[in-house]
Parts: C-alpha cells; sequence; structure tokens
C-alpha cells in the first residue's frame, strides 16, 4: 500500500525538469531512509537535521530546515516512514544536488515499513543555476509559477562560476563583496516569508519593487538619513531599510527592478506598521556587514505581485487600510500644489478618476514627481500597489510614497478591464462612494458622522487637530461657570477685570467699561449609543443650546434668582442635536488632554435622517449583488434616532393599497399592544396570552404564507414586536420577497424591537437567529452587530450567560470582527441559566423583574449551557481582548477560566490548561513578572497547569529575572512550530517584544534620572539579545512607552550640550472635577447593579435545595460550636452552580 503512495519519479523531475515538478508533483511522497543530527558550532542555535528520502528510483540528501523541526522533536518522523513533502527547495551545495525541506507531514497510516526498491542517487548536474523557488504556497496563499529549466551544460558553468567569485565567510565584504548566493555563508536561500528574529545564516534571493529617496532628519540629539526598499520574492514581500553608513553602502548598490543575493548579517525585526504597507509581520535592517550582490539570473522572481481590491469593495474596506486596485483612467485632473500645515512645506498633487467593471469610480491622489512627470492618457489601464484608503468624501485612495504606480501593465486583469471598456464600459454611468459620506451640519463641509466611541478609539486631536460630525444628546451642563465677563469692545473678547469701583478694565484695550458683556464658555456632557464624551462651546454655540438666550440674559436671572434660569438649563438636557466639532490637543496644568469644541450645532432633523434611511434601502435593493456591503451605516442611523418617528415616515411615505380581505389580518397582527395596558402587569400578561393564541390561528390558516408578505410593511417592529417577528420567521424562506428585502427587515427589527414582548417569544428569537443562522446571511461584521445589539436589548445587564453569547462570541473570534461584540463581553456575568423551572411568580412584563428571571430555558431565550460553554465562554472573552489589547481584562477573563471549580476529584479541563498559558503571558505584558496562581484554583487543575505549562513558566522566570538573550533561549530552545500548535506564537512575540520596556520600567528602582545611552547600555532587546543600535531608537522606544501610559516619565534634551536623559516622574493621580464626578456615577451605578444581582441571587437561593440543605448543616454546626464552612466551598459540582450563581 505504502508502495503505491510514493511519487516514483519525483526526484529526478524536480532537478532537472522543473515545469514538470511544479505540474506533475507539486507536493510529492516519499520514503525517509536516514535521520541524523548535525552538530552546531559550540553547541549554538537551534538543532538541525539531514535526512534522506526516496521516490523509490532515486533517493537525495536533504536538509530539515529549522522550522519543520518540529517532526522530528515529537517522534513522528522515523526511519521507514513515508512523508508527503509539502514545500521545498533543490540546491546544489559543492557540486551535489541536495533539497532543502521547509514543511512536510507524516503520514502516520502508511506506517514505516523496510526501504522500498533500490534507489539511485539522483544524476548530478540537473539543477538549474539560479536557484528554483520553493515549491508549494505562493504569494498570498496563490500556486508558485512553474519556472523553465535551463540547459545543463549552462547551469552546471554558471554554478561554478558562482561558487569561484564568493569567498568564504571570513573573506567577505559587505555591499556585494560576494558570498551571498548557495556558495556562502548561508547555503540556503530562504524564501521571504520564512525569515523571522529565530533565523540564522540565511540568504534570500529577491528583486527590489521600490526603493525610496533618501531622508534626512535633524534633532537635537543628532542628525541621520535613511533609506528603504521593498524586496520580493515567490513567498512574500518584506521592507529593508539602511541608515546613516550604510546609506552610502547600498544606495547605489540596489537598484530598482534587479534582483539580488542578501545574506545575514541583517536584523530581522517586527514591522512598524506605521511605516510600511506590505503584509508581513516582519522588516529587515541592514547592517555594515550585511552581503548584498546582483544576481546573474534576474528572470526567475517576480516582477510584482497585486493583491487587488475593487473599487465597489471599498466602502467596506476600513480607513486607513492599505490596498491595491486597478482600473480605467476616466479622468485626469491637472497638478495643484498644498502647503502642510505642520511642515509649511509646498507638495505637488495630482487626481485621477478610475472606474471598473463593478460600476464604480473612485478618485485617487498621487504626489510628487509622480505627480507632475505622470502622462497617462484616459482611457489607459492603470494599476496602483500600496494605496491607502481615505474617508474624505465617501471613500478615496492615496498612493503612499513606498507604493508604485503601473499604466497599462502586461497582466490579465488589465487585458479584462480593457476588454469590458471598450466593448461596453465606455458609455456606462459611474456610481461613486460620495453619496454614502456624511455632511456637517450647518457649514457645508464634509465631515464623516462618526460615533462618540470611535471618536475616542481612533484617539482623534491626538496629533493634529481633526473635524468631525457627531449625533448626540445633551445629558448635562456645567452650570459653574457657563460664563465669563468680556471686553464690551467688537472685535474683542477678552476677559475684563473687576476694578471694585463699579468699573470693568480691559488690558488687551486698554478701556474701561461700567459693566461686561458675558460670552458663553461651557462645558457639556453629550451621549449616544457607544459612550459619552464632554465638549465646550463658546457663546455663538451656547446660543443655540441655551434656545437663543444670551449670556447676559442668563446672569441676570441668575443674580435675580430667578427659577427660570435653572428651568433653561433644563429645558436643554435631552436635546439631541447634531454637534460639528474639532478635537485639538490641549494642555491642562501640566496634563496633555484631547479638547472637543463645537463649532456648530443644529437640532436632529429626524425627516431628513429617515429620507436619508430609505434612499439608503433603495440602493441595497437595487443592487442584489452587493447586500448589505453598506448595512453598516444603516445600522448606525437606525441606533442614532427614535425609531418610532423615522419609522413613521417610511411607512407613511410607500403604503401599498390594502385590498379588503387583509384587513382582519392585519386587525389582528397590529392590535398588540393597546396602549392602556402598558402600565398594568395583570392586563398586560392577559393581553399577550390572547395575542399569542390569535397569532397560532393566522399562522396555521392556509393563506398565512400568501398574505404575509404583504402585510409586513404596515407592522410597527418597535410596537408590534411580536407580530413582527413571528411574520419574519415566516417570511425568510419565503419566495415573494427578495433576499435584500428581508435581510433589510431582519436587521431594523433587531436593533428596534420592543424586549418586553420578546420574552413571550423565545421561541421565535431563537429561530430568527439559528435557522438559518444570521451569522450565514449577513457579512459577519454585520451580523456580529446585530445579534450583540439584540442580546442587550434583552438583557441590558447583561448578566445571564446564554447559549447565544457563545455562538456570536466564537463567530466573532474566528472571523476576525471582535469589536462589535465588546460592548456584549465587557459585561459581567453573573447568572447562569438552570435546567430545574423558574419558582419565579411575577409575570414576564414586569419591568422590575431581574434578566435571571425571564432569560430562561422556560422561556426557550436560551438553552442550558453546560460547564464546557461557561469555560469556553471566558476563553474567547479573553481572546477577544487580547486581540484588542486590553490586557486587564483579557486576565481576568482567563482567569475566571483557570478558577472555575471542577466536579470530579483529579479532573480538569483542557480548555483551562489553554487558558493557562495565555494567562501566564498575558500577566506577563501587564504587571512585567510571571502571576501567582489564585487559591480558588482547584487541586487538580493546579497540578496540571504546573506540569503542562513548564514551558510558559520557564518563559516567564526568564522575562522577570534573566537577561534577554535567556529569554531568548527558552524561547528558542522549543521549535517554532510547538508555540504555534499551542496558538500561543503571536502573544509570545508580544511578550519578547515587551521585555525591553520592562527593563526599562524597572530602573526606576534604581535611578531618578538616566541618560539615554546608559538605558541603551543596560537593556537588550529580546528580539535580538543585543542593545538597541542608537540612542534614537531607544528615544522612540520610551516615547511610545509614555504615549501607551506604560511608563510616567519625560525624556529631557539639555541646552548645555549634555546627552538627552529620561527623567522618572510619579503617575499621576489628579483628576478633573467631571473625571470624579463621572467616576462617582459609575461607583454609584454599579452598587445599585450589585444591590440588583445580591437581591435576585438571594431569591434564586432561598429556592435552591442546595442552599436548605446547605443552610441546615451550617445551622447544626453552628449550635454545636463546630467551624461552619462557606456556601462556596460545598458546591463541589459545576452543574449545581448552574443556575445559581457565579463568583462576582
Amino acid at each position: 500500500m505504502a508502495e503505491q503512495q510514493i511519487t516514483q519519479g519525483a526526484l529526478q523531475a524536480i532537478f532537472n525538469d522543473h515545469h514538470t515538478a511544479a505540474q506533475q508533483y507539486p507536493v510529492p511522497v516519499l520514503q525517509c531512509l536516514q535521520i541524523k543530527t548535525l552538530e552546531t558550532k559550540g553547541g549554538a542555535g537551534s538543532e538541525r537535521y539531514r535526512i534522506v528520502l526516496s521516490d523509490i528510483r532515486n533517493y537525495v540528501q536533504c536538509m530539515l530546515a529549522t522550522q519543520a523541526n518540529g517532526v522530528v522533536h515529537d517522534g513522528r518522523l522515523q526511519r521507514g516512514c513515508i512523508v508527503r513533502m509539502k514545500s521545498y527547495q533543490p540546491q546544489a551545495l559543492k557540486g551535489k544536488n541536495v533539497l532543502i525541506v521547509l514543511d512536510l507531514e507524516v503520514l502516520d497510516s502508511l506506517g514505516t515499513p523496510d526501504k522500498i526498491g533500490d534507489p539511485q542517487a539522483v544524476v548530478e548536474g540537473g539543477i538549474a543555476a539560479a536557484p528554483a523557488p520553493a515549491i508549494g504556497a505562493g504569494f498570498y496563499g496563490a500556486p508558485a509559477p512553474a519556472v523553465k529549466a535551463e540547459t545543463t551544460q549552462e547551469t552546471k558553468s554558471q554554478v561554478q562560476r558562482q561558487l569561484a567569485s564568493r569567498p568564504s565567510a571570513s573573506g567577505r565584504a559587505g555591499g556585494g563583496g560576494g558570498g551571498g548566493g548557495p556558495g556562502g555563508q548561508a547555503g540556503t536561500i530562504y524564501p521571504i516569508e520564512a525569515l523571522s528574529p529565530y533565523a540564522h545564516k540565511w540568504t534570500i534571493k529577491a528583486r527590489v519593487t521600490h526603493k525610496s529617496d533618501i531622508k534626512t532628519w535633524h534633532k537635537a540629539s543628532g542628525e541621520g538619513k535613511l533609506f528603504s526598499v521593498n524586496l520580493l520574492d515567490e513567498s512574500s514581500e518584506i521592507k529593508a531599510t539602511a541608515f546613516n553608513q550604510e546609506v552610502d553602502q547600498y544606495y547605489d548598490l540596489l537598484q530598482e527592478g534587479s534582483v539580488y543575493y542578501i545574506s545575514s548579517p541583517c536584523r530581522v525585526q517586527l514591522a512598524k506598521k506605521q511605516w510600511s504597507n506590505l503584509p508581513n509581520d516582519y522588516e529587515l535592517t541592514f547592517e555594515r556587514d550585511t552581503v548584498i550582490e546582483k544576481a546573474e539570473d534576474q528572470s526567475s522572481v517576480p516582477q510584482v505581485r497585486y493583491n487587488f481590491c475593487n473599487i465597489q469593495e471599498l466602502q467596506s474596506v476600513e480607513k486607513d487600510a492599505t490596498v491595491d486596485v486597478i482600473g480605467v483612467l476616466k479622468e485626469v485632473q491637472e497638478v495643484t500644489q498644498i502647503i502642510s500645515k505642520t511642515t509649511s512645506k509646498p507638495y505637488d498633487k495630482r487626481e485621477l478618476t478610475l472606474v471598473d467593471d463593478t460600476g464604480y469610480s473612485v478618485r485617487v491622489t498621487i504626489w510628487g514627481k509622480t505627480a507632475t512627470e505622470f502622462e497617462g492618457m484616459p482611457e489607459s489601464i492603470v494599476a496602483f500597489k500600496g494605496t491607502r484608503v481615505g474617508d474624505f468624501g465617501g471613500r478615496s485612495l492615496s498612493l503612499l510614497s513606498s507604493g508604485t504606480m503601473s499604466v497599462n501593465p502586461d497582466i490579465p486583469e488589465a487585458h479584462h478591464l480593457k476588454g469590458w471598456y471598450d466593448s461596453t464600459g465606455k458609455n456606462n454611468t459611474f456610481a461613486t462612494h460620495s453619496n454614502l459620506a456624511s455632511t456637517g451640519a450647518a457649514s457645508g463641509v464634509q465631515h464623516e458622522v462618526k460615533t462618540i466611541h470611535q471618536v475616542k478609539e481612533e484617539t482623534m486631536g491626538l496629533e493634529d487637530q481633526t473635524y468631525f460630525t457627531v449625533k448626540a444628546t445633551i445629558v448635562h451642563i456645567k452650570q459653574d461657570p457657563f460664563s465669563y465677563p468680556a471686553c464690551r469692545n467688537e472685535g474683542c473678547n477678552k476677559k475684563v477685570m473687576d476694578m471694585n469701583d463699579g468699573t470693568w478694565r480691559c488690558e488687551k484695550c486698554n478701556v474701561a467699561h461700567d459693566r461686561p458683556q458675558h460670552r458663553y464658555i461651557m462645558s457639556l456632557n453629550v451621549n449616544d449609543h457607544t459612550g459619552q464624551m464632554w465638549l465646550s462651546c463658546f457663546d455663538d454655540m451656547g446660543k443655540v443650546i441655551l434656545g437663543g438666550k444670551s449670556a447676559d440674559e442668563m446672569n441676570e436671572l441668575k443674580e435675580a434668582d430667578d427659577p427660570r434660569f435653572a428651568a433653561e438649563f433644563e429645558a436643554a438636557i435631552c436635546k439631541k442635536m447634531t454637534f460639528r466639532c474639532r478635537a485639538k490637543m490641549d494642555s491642562f496644568g501640566d496634563t496633555p488632554r484631547v479638547r472637543y469644541q463645537i463649532m456648530s450645532a443644529v437640532p436632529l432633523d429626524y425627516k431628513a435622517e429617515a429620507n436619508k434611511l430609505v434612499d439608503l434601502i433603495k440602493q441595497m435593493n437595487t443592487i442584489p449583488n452587493n447586500i448589505f456591503q453598506r448595512n453598516k451605516t444603516i445600522i448606525t442611523h437606525i441606533k442614532r434616532i427614535s425609531t418610532g418617528r423615522f419609522l413613521q415616515t417610511i411607512r407613511t411615505s410607500h403604503l401599498p393599497t390594502i385590498e379588503a380581505s387583509m384587513d382582519h389580518v392585519l386587525s389582528v397582527l397590529v392590535d398588540f399592544p393597546q396602549d392602556h395596558i402598558l402600565g398594568d402587569n395583570d392586563l398586560y400578561n392577559s393581553a399577550v396570552a390572547t395575542h399569542k393564541k390569535n397569532l397560532d390561528k393566522l399562522v396555521t390558516s392556509p393563506d398565512w404564507n400568501a398574505i404575509a408578505p404583504q402585510v409586513i410593511d404596515h407592522v410597527d417592529p418597535a410596537k408590534n414586536s411580536l407580530s413582527y417577528i413571528v411574520l419574519l420567521n415566516t417570511l425568510k424562506t419565503s419566495p415573494h420577497l427578495a433576499p435584500a428585502d428581508i435581510l433589510t427587515k431582519i436587521a431594523v427589527f433587531l436593533v428596534t424591537f420592543d424586549a418586553r414582548q420578546i420574552r413571550y417569544a423565545g421561541r421565535h428569537f431563537t429561530r430568527l437567529l439559528t435557522q438559518p443562522r444570521i451569522v450565514d446571511s449577513f457579512p459577519p461584521s454585520i451580523a456580529t452587530d446585530l445579534i450583540a445589539s439584540a442580546l442587550l436589548r434583552i438583557d441590558p445587564t447583561g448578566s445571564v450567560l446564554t447559549n447565544h453569547h457563545v455562538d456570536l462570541v466564537r463567530f466573532a473570534y474566528m472571523s476576525d470582527n471582535v469589536e462589535p461584540v465588546v460592548p456584549l463581553i465587557e459585561k459581567d456575568i453573573i447568572f447562569y441559566p438552570g435546567a430545574k423551572p423558574s419558582l419565579e411568580t411575577r409575570h414576564l412584563c414586569d419591568l422590575e423583574l431581574p434578566p435571571a428571571s425571564y432569560v430562561t430555558p422556560d422561556t426557550e431565550l436560551t438553552a442550558v449551557p453546560n460547564s464546557k460553554d461557561v469555560l469556553e465562554y471566558d476563553l474567547l472573552r479573553g481572546l477577544c481582548f487580547i486581540e484588542l489589547r486590553r490586557w486587564r481584562q483579557a486576565f481576568d477573563a482567563l482567569e475566571r477560566v483557570i478558577t472555575f471549580p471542577i466536579k470530579e476529584a483529579g479532573s480538569y479541563s483542557e480548555i483551562q490548561i489553554e487558558a493557562y498559558s495565555k494567562w501566564l503571558l498575558v500577566g506577563l505584558l501587564l504587571n512585567g513578572k510571571a502571576p501567582e496562581l489564585p487559591p480558588s484554583v482547584g487541586e487538580s487543575v493546579q497540578r496540571a497547569c504546573l506540569t503542562l505549562g513548564k514551558p510558559y513558566q520557564l518563559v516567564a522566570q526568564a522575562f522577570e529575572t534573566g537577561p534577554a538573550l535567556r529569554l531568548k533561549g527558552e524561547i528558542e530552545a522549543l521549535p517554532v512550530q510547538f508555540w504555534e500548535q499551542q496558538k500561543n506564537f503571536s502573544l509570545l512575540r508580544l511578550v519578547i517584544e515587551h521585555h525591553q520596556r520592562w527593563q526599562i520600567i524597572k530602573l526606576r528602582n534604581v535611578f531618578t534620572k538616566i541618560p539615554l545611552e546608559r538605558v541603551r547600555a543596560r537593556t537588550q532587546s529580546a528580539e535580538t539579545g543585543e542593545p538597541l543600535a542608537t540612542v534614537e531608537e531607544v528615544e522612540t522606544l520610551i516615547r511610545g512607552m509614555i504615549n501607551d501610559k506604560m511608563l510616567s516619565g519625560v525624556i529631557e534634551h539639555p541646552t548645555d550640550g549634555k546627552p538627552p536623559y529620561l527623567e522618572f516622574t510619579s503617575p499621576s493621580e489628579e483628576i478633573s472635577d467631571a473625571e470624579f464626578a463621572q467616576r462617582m456615577a459609575d461607583t454609584a451605578a454599579r452598587l445599585v447593579k450589585l444591590g440588583e444581582h445580591v437581591e435576585a441571587t438571594n431569591e434564586r437561593l432561598a429556592n435552591s435545595e442546595a442552599y436548605a440543605k446547605w443552610r441546615n448543616l451550617f445551622q447544626d454546626q453552628h449550635k454545636k460550636g463546630g467551624e461552619a464552612r462557606g456556601f462556596d466551598d460545598t458546591v463541589l459540582d459545576e452543574d449545581l452552580m448552574t443556575g445559581i450563581l457565579s463568583e462576582y
């Protein structure tokens, strides 16, 4: 059986006919005949293994790449076993054919038979001169293109020339001194995607696809220069940068479009994403001894790689993302010039308009020399690599300095677009993304509408002043002070001083007034559905907010102690307005803060908002192949404005004629609820029961499926929610409505329904979410937002765990859409629904009813979660918070997993072990040291964590007490595959990155001030095991820590010529009155909620048989004078806990 699976003839083809190998044997199956461990010099570095592989006809010596060592370490690769070679690279080393195995899989099912056949060595001289690309997964996962074979004689002589021209490692010089190819120091031609800080002695063969100009910087600490190149091979791209002396050494050598061998020493480090648009987690820094040699073969490396996004899809791409785009050039604008506000330097720019076959157009801005030298003609095809997505006027693109542009490229996408445009496209009209851009309320200037959460999350105003628009409700206005006395002269708004002689003096105008003119200077707190923020405003906007009253009038009311003063402020509370604001960094005392100033404010126009929503829905209905690409905008609009008012506008605008035969059906659907029952729970509960019976009769009637599509538009999802959800479940699979129309109705329902009614419709709600699944019907970002919003409408406290929570958060994490579920996972889970029937006597409609009494299996709003659900949910919460870099919340969520009680003595859950490793690493990031296991961790779980988590404990010990080299050694002691299989590789990279930061923080225990040069000398990067190269790099690192609030300190540059130094400062505990008031309000609200939870828990415990037994036992022990155990100590069964309570 094993013999039949082996790919005979593959080895001969790999070394003699690359084209055949790539086409016929992409993943050959071979037999392993021998495994040998190679000694490393001085015992340093990773272990290396040499293996012999056979295809029955031939055998070949192979080197196992370090990233593939895992198959040896876990004992799976054995003599005689059968392997599938997934990625490999043929080489000629010292005149012999050698295969570099980058990735292979052991086929355990085929066993380990004795040597099959009598294989012979592969004929020498068959390998091509230029190293063939690694065969396997290509760039962005695409299959690697075939490479044509070259003649054996040419190949042999070329290899000999290369080997002869490359001296040994000891005799090479940087910058083209030789030795960069297969015969040099590295030996192995690495694919770019295999480079990492843990790879040593490597050589890559890559094409320079972009070369920047030389850039210089001048600072008080010194000056320097740099340039960068983008390098491309078959597997990936990577950025490489040269500084100072290396600029002189390599700038002229590296030419755009040419192919080079580049060999270590060359630093591999984590990429600084703000300066790179390449899809690589790492970047290179050239060093003095880096070896760079131009390759003789310039054809075997791709010219450029695109990952195109069509123009229509740009609407769903995040702002500031980097994309590649191709289109037909529709318009070319003249070159214009702008002046930078920060540097006052002029910049040339040119705007182009592209269209493609999706029916959309987009504006692309090109800059500098690219703009002035652009010669493309309209109707030509232009491909852009590396454009940044902007949101000014909808969606626009800007070519980055590291990006490239190609006119009429010879690629299939260009030929396709040219054919489409010439045949039909030139006569088409094209839509733009600007019709979805929101407009500033009063100025006519376009500013994107943001939520408060987005404003804070995007740190608007932190670097440059930024303008934005927010729709929010005023909830508080500070009345002391609300105005200041100002100069009465026209154009002068300066504050005047009371001279205590009946006059007020203006220092600026040098005049005295008999009275001042009061001007508003107000602070107001506004809220939307995502959060709250403080806005400041001056006189003009103060008048708008206070209904036209001037500050003078308000001061007169205040001085007269007139009750109308308080009434005017009260009237402004709860106003819903559209604010156009400016975000700008200001200093309050010594503390820098972002200040949000109102530039204009107008009351929210409900009719305009409703009409905008109607237009958006119409656009969706006319684009069936692009359903819900813009749905995020619709959902945001629905959440922001009063649902009853805008739905009424929609309803009265487009009502079809109602046939008389439908009158009865419609009257039943809209009959509930009547206004007079809303305040009486008994009447409400009785009316619900009657209405559900009437709905059941309608659903079982023969004409229901035909009538439902015709009446649904006359039912209000916010008012008649019970009827509406029944209609939706009928129409989800109906052929009578377009899919886009059904999805729109579901979206509107999920963010507007009456949660009180849905308490009686648990079965219908569960069916709506799961049959078919909403996550399969909507784009992932929309689905997660909709479901999270719906769950919080049902249970605003978020205190009850449901099976929908688990399913949603799992999907959000797996689909990389964590942000929409944050409001849900931030809530504390207090209650787990139990299997036993509820003993609650109050009606479901009682608004005082705690969520734990109506989110139950009885109401079918949830199933009974088991212990695995509880563990998985908290693990997923931890993973989501890790994605968001919210270490404290991630740590707490993971700790809930490892402290969960286990039913059977001596047992533990694998989920707990997985959580432990992540908990340990997050603890390092959060506190700079390994956390101690809480005493509430079960004995069996504790033993398992300490045994199975040993590698992580060693890493933690090295992080806390050891130098960078020790941490580096502990991590490299195990193969990369181990960390990847444990799903901790990315987290471990963050630990490596943070090690030096915590070294710097710990210096405050010894120093109050320390020169940056000493910081550089006393701390090392765990990525390299060495100090940072320059003081400038140290300063950049420390400034980042200060900005992230990881370090309290300032960097000083003395003017007397002394070197710059870091001064540690104490964390500021001072907070503003507003922040203090907000903290007090938050604490009060939390105490109220806690009191509600305690009351609900007491009620549930009173009906718990387990609690009653414990109470009797406690009383008996108390009477006997013995030590009574707490209730938590007696609960050994997690199923017993379910339905009672969780540790708060």
